[in-house]
């Protein structure tokens, strides 16, 4: 999830009704993991935690500032160690076949459009 999306969700929580769908609905392709780019986002979100916290209990944001600075800490390691693809492996979950199938059909469609064009 991105930041920006994080921030969404700790701006509208208190105040909206969330539910999950089953079906992806954007896919993107990441090649390799980038430090600088996910510490910028976990600086950000940590802002955003401080920011949304709740007035007289900040002690969850301060819980999940804590666990932000612990993640940083686990991917200056693990790619500092030259661990970043073992590290990648256990930060995104394995797409299902069918959904794999239907995106690599997308690409086929859209491979096809843009040479028709």
């Amino acid at each position: 999830m991105k930041t920006q999306d994080q921030d969404l969700l700790l701006r509208v929580f208190a105040h909206s009704r969330f539910a999950a769908l089953a079906d992806a609905l954007v896919g993107y392709r990441q090649d390799g993991l980038d430090l600088k780019k996910m510490l910028q986002g976990r600086r950000v979100f940590i802002g955003s935690l401080w920011r949304h916290a709740r007035p007289g209990q900040p002690l969850p944001a301060l819980w999940g500032i804590v666990a932000q600075i612990l993640k940083a800490a686990a991917d200056i390691g693990s790619i500092g160690l030259g661990l970043g693809d073992w590290a990648q492996r256990g930060r995104l979950k394995p797409v299902p076949p069918a959904v794999a199938q239907q995106w690599q059909e997308l690409q086929r469609q859209l491979g096809a459009d843009k040479r028709a064009a």
